[in-house]
């Protein structure tokens, strides 16, 4: 009976975060499709560049790179600083 309830809780915190995420995407979307649309409004006639679509993985790779190398140098400095404590 205990192993029952620990997996519906393994399965519950899974489930929670998965759709969290998948809230968190869509409202992200609905704001850039709203400040898009008032763009458009706007008078804005907003076209993607073919250069810049055939840039944009090297760009997201260059973003994901430098939030690795932010949370790499965090990392170490609160180790450093819970060693120092130590």
């Amino acid at each position: 009976m205990e192993m029952a309830l620990l997996i519906k809780l393994v399965i519950f915190q899974i489930i929670t975060k998965n759709s969290s995420g998948l809230i968190s995407f869509g409202i992200q979307l609905a704001l850039f499709v709203a400040l898009l649309a008032y763009q458009w409004f706007l008078g804005a006639r907003l076209t993607p560049q073919p250069l810049l679509l055939l840039a944009l993985p090297l760009i997201i790779l260059q973003i994901s790179l430098l939030g690795l190398g932010f949370g790499i140098v965090m990392f170490s400095r609160v180790e450093k600083s819970f060693m120092d404590t130590v």
